[in-house]
């Protein structure tokens, strides 16, 4: 199946509205507004919440006054900053959000103030060592975390992708691991030969131990026979205490969806821009967190073109 025929399938099944997002004029209290919230995190209420969690809401429309303020349970307000990126108010504090704590929330915008609040959990305060991570693999699938960005993807995402991100430790010590990384073969629990490792050309940082942050110049989706490239990766996350999950994990990247892709996308809603790399090409930024990684008894390996097997697509 060609990519065209494939996505117009995808968008077809999915209708118009790619994340089929309600557009009623309501605030979040209740009273008429212009604008309306399609979603946030942490949830109302939540319990459990990492302390790294990202603190966001996301508009219907795109609202240039919104900010966030945070404060804790005894009312002290929270230092960090607010930014908006499209439809999405973002609140990044100065410091990791404190452990075992209620936190309020407030969204100040062009509607009528709203607020709620979300309890965090210790996730990050026992120290793993890096020893016992080396020669581990986690896998995490984009399909069961949150698209924080482009939103219009959450409906279409689970029908593009069937395979899991993996990531193993080859060596760490108590700043640093170096890291390789993979992709499941379709609907298997084995790394892909037809897609190359993902490099991981400098080491993660490891310095806030158990989290970690890396980056990567380029990694390639393959989807439906077609390697979709995806330039400025980061990728996050926290391991448990006894590091058999990777908790909250995050990922973002500039995604190559070629003209055919973004043109079809278009009609959901999904906005494409030209790649940063020059190249006549156009692009989405890709934002996916809240996943989760479970430990897989794998050994991620060096793969490239050179070694695929004959009937690679």
């Amino acid at each position: 199946m060609t990519r065209l025929v494939w996505m117009t399938a995808l968008l077809a099944a999915c209708g118009n509205d790619g994340n089929g997002k309600d557009t009623a004029d309501t605030d979040g209290n209740g009273g008429k507004c212009a604008n309306a919230i399609l979603g946030q995190n942490p949830q109302p209420a939540g319990t459990e919440i990492n302390p790294r969690a990202a603190v966001d809401f996301l508009l219907a429309q795109s609202d240039d006054s919104a900010t966030i303020r945070v404060s804790d349970d005894s009312g002290a307000e929270v230092a960090g900053t607010s930014t908006i990126t499209n439809t999405r108010v973002l609140f990044t504090p100065t410091e990791r959000l404190a452990s075992n704590t209620t936190f309020d929330v407030t969204l100040d915008w062009a509607c009528d103030p709203v607020t709620s609040s979300f309890t965090t959990n210790d996730l990050g305060d026992t120290p793993v060592d890096a020893a016992t991570l080396t020669g581990r693999t986690w896998g995490f699938a984009l399909t069961e975390g949150r698209v924080v960005d482009p939103p219009e993807l959450s409906a279409v995402l689970p029908l593009m992708l069937d395979f899991n991100i993996l990531v193993m430790v080859e060596s760490g010590d108590e700043t640093s691991l170096n890291l390789i990384g993979g992709v499941t073969a379709d609907g298997e629990e084995t790394q892909s030969q037809c897609a190359p490792h993902i490099d991981f050309p400098t080491p993660a940082d490891y310095s806030e131990d158990p989290f970690f942050q890396v980056t990567a110049d380029t990694m390639s989706l393959v989807i439906a026979g077609d390697a979709l490239a995806v330039t400025d990766l980061l990728l996050t996350g926290t391991f448990s205490p006894d590091a058999s999950t990777l908790e909250d994990v995050y990922l973002s990247g500039n995604v190559n969806l070629g003209s055919e892709l973004c043109a079809l996308m278009g009609s959901s809603g999904v906005d494409c821009e030209a790649c940063p790399t020059g190249a006549d090409e156009t692009c989405i930024d890709l934002i996916v967190d809240s996943m989760l990684g479970t430990e897989r008894q794998l050994t991620v390996v060096e793969w490239g073109p050179d070694d695929y097997p004959q009937d690679c697509p």
